[in-house]
């Protein structure tokens, strides 16, 4: 039917009102795409926070993580939001959050269906675990994870990628192995990719010879261990000429060291010094507490040889302060700085929430208004129609209805949601407390077994009280001292290092060792510390 003069007016203020309202959207929603980032961009900033990381400036690789989660949440871009958390996750680790690095590692493992087409990303995420897992003394999950990334690892489709997450798994095999003869064995397989042209890595050019760095110190303290001087040296003197051509790197520190070490026990104490000092001064510039104080001990130790005993005390006393407050200070100043990001990353959250729940609210009020303004616009101009309006106005009405019910539902959702938030947090505050409870008792255990303590034993047997039924019921004649010696080798001190502990010759040691195999039985075929860590796990 032709529309007659009379509907002209009406159909005159119904586009304008399409027009205004199409506007207003317009301009609520035009921020939020400019402030989207696209994933190209979103995969600079993670390159760039890498970049952070790997030049061991954890802090600024923290923030730009954030940055990077909550821009990729913004477009829902999967592969950026898991990549940001990993490396969160990796920075929080590097700094000893361990707690709160494996909560963001499991917010990234959250990301299944992305991870389960993305291998590469899965094995970032598994091996990190593995490593969480073993610093925080969980070495059954740890191996567990450690299993899953190297079956990952040979998922992974790109070749470049496969070679560097296969490098990384056999770089990391103390968490599977604690002989060192089984370590060297992945060792010369990771050599194997580092030193042929296979393609290796997805970031910079000079990737695989950061990894070589890595591997030849692994396989210089490899050496050390077995009492292959000149092997040693070779490898670490490798590391630190190739860094003379290719540029100064972190992993410096630890070549440097391990000449320090080579030196001291060849009693060149001098050139030991020298290097000690070359390894505390890159040290003290990125802050690494740990590395630090290890250094200082090693030095004193050389001045302790050297008969300079002012000295020896002096960076014992360095030692000792930073152990004991600067370690304190600093932790506290790092978990200030890293709760002072979390806090800002959280709030930067919250505010996009807001945002998004006014946007939300303002979308429905216009759609409410908009379905209002029809109705009284048809009503006014379609009188004739009182039936149809008749009907449409209890259609809106049951709108109306349903919508105030799901509008009431997702309050309570949301409460409900918050009230599991809390109840959340408070079992994460719970088990932190009892973590730590743990990493207390086994710290102070250790103390007790570096000191020789009398009580040493008897702290050890209120810890793994099974494992000493079981010690006994294979062997019920095992002696004090013999009981002692499998509490050092479960708690994987090396042969030398029971020996300084409990003063005696490590010819000693490893007589008694041969002789405690013989009483439990012990195969030629098996190895010592697994088959007692076994009795705990199986027994």
């Amino acid at each position: 039917m032709p529309i007659t003069v009379s509907y002209m007016p009406w159909l005159k203020k119904l586009y304008m009102f399409f027009t205004r309202w199409i506007s207003i959207i317009t301009l609520i929603l035009y921020p939020i795409l400019l402030n989207a980032r696209q994933p190209a961009e979103i995969d600079k900033l993670v390159e760039q926070g890498r970049a952070m990381y790997r030049a061991a400036d954890f802090k600024n690789a923290i923030t730009k993580g954030f940055s990077v989660e909550q821009q990729s949440d913004e477009i829902k871009y999967n592969k950026g939001a898991v990549n940001g958390l990993l490396l969160i996750a990796k920075a929080l680790a590097k700094s000893g959050e361990y707690g709160k690095s494996l909560e963001y590692a499991n917010r990234a493992e959250s990301y299944t269906d992305y991870l389960s087409a993305a291998n590469h990303d899965k094995f970032s995420l598994q091996i990190l675990q593995a490593e969480i897992y073993h610093n925080l003394g969980f070495y059954s999950l740890s191996k567990t994870s450690y299993l899953q990334a190297e079956a990952t690892a040979m998922q992974v489709k790109d070749a470049a990628l496969k070679n560097a997450d296969l490098f990384h798994t056999y770089t990391n095999c103390n968490i599977l192995f604690s002989n060192p003869d089984s370590q060297y064995m992945y060792y010369k397989k990771a050599y194997t990719i580092v030193n042929s042209n296979m393609p290796f890595g997805d970031g910079p050019v000079d990737q695989k010879d950061k990894a070589r760095y890595l591997l030849y110190i692994m396989i210089g303290e490899y050496h050390e261990k077995k009492q292959h001087a000149d092997s040693a040296s070779w490898y670490f003197k490798q590391v630190l000429d190739e860094m003379a051509k290719n540029g100064p790197h972190y992993y410096e520190i630890y070549a440097q060291e391990g000449i320090a070490r080579l030196a001291d026990a060849g009693a060149y104490y001098a050139d030991a010094i020298e290097h000690y000092g070359q390894a505390l001064g890159i040290a003290k510039k990125s802050q690494n507490m740990e590395d630090i104080g290890r250094l200082y001990l090693g030095i004193a130790r050389v001045y302790g040889k050297l008969g300079e005993s002012q000295k020896e005390q002096e960076y014992k006393n360095y030692y000792n302060v930073l152990h004991d407050s600067l370690q304190q200070n600093k932790a506290r100043g790092r978990e200030k700085a890293i709760a002072d990001i979390v806090s800002d990353h959280e709030k930067k959250l919250e505010q996009n929430n807001t945002r998004h729940r006014i946007f939300i609210a303002l979308l429905i009020t216009g759609i409410i208004i908009f379905i209002g303004s029809l109705y009284f616009m048809f009503r006014k101009y379609k009188n004739r129609k009182e039936y149809e309006l008749f009907k449409m106005k209890a259609l809106l009405q049951a709108q109306e209805k349903k919508l105030a019910e799901k509008i009431s539902e997702t309050h309570r959702l949301q409460e409900t949601v918050q009230q599991s938030a809390k109840e959340l947090e408070k079992k994460d505050q719970e088990s932190h407390g009892l973590q730590l409870r743990v990493n207390e008792a086994i710290d102070d255990l250790l103390v007790l077994a570096r000191e020789n303590h009398p009580l040493f034993y008897t702290r050890f047997q209120e810890l793994y009280p099974s494992l000493h039924i079981k010690l006994l019921q294979l062997a019920p004649d095992l002696r004090l001292s013999e009981l002692t010696l499998c509490a050092y080798i479960y708690l994987d001190f090396t042969t030398k290092e029971i020996a300084d502990c409990t003063f005696r010759s490590i010819r000693t040691i490893q007589t008694r060792k041969f002789n405690l195999r013989k009483k439990l039985g012990i195969g030629s075929e098996q190895d010592t510390q697994i088959f007692i860590k076994s009795l705990l796990n199986y027994g």
